[in-house]
């Protein structure tokens, strides 16, 4: 595995994470509102955007990935 490709892992990696937290974060706010019957819609605001900004990141490090595999796919190409 070349160093493009780790940096785009780690990228995948940190985006999943960041995913992960922040639905984690919806998921307990939305069980704390419906124990004390209310909530903050400005935390719950803030989460649902780090959702897209991770889905936005993921997609990001894939397309690095794909543009990788496609600039070794076309050097084999010329090379063979």
């Amino acid at each position: 595995m070349n160093s493009l490709t780790s940096i785009a892992q780690s990228g995948l990696n940190a985006a999943l994470f960041r995913l992960d937290a922040a639905a984690g974060s919806v998921a307990r706010a939305s069980v704390r509102q419906d124990v004390q019957g209310a909530g903050t819609t400005e935390d719950l605001a803030d989460d649902l955007v780090q959702q897209v900004v991770a889905a936005y990141a993921f997609k990001a490090n894939l397309k690095v990935i794909q543009t990788q595999q496609d600039m070794l796919g076309s050097l084999l190409d010329v090379t063979a």
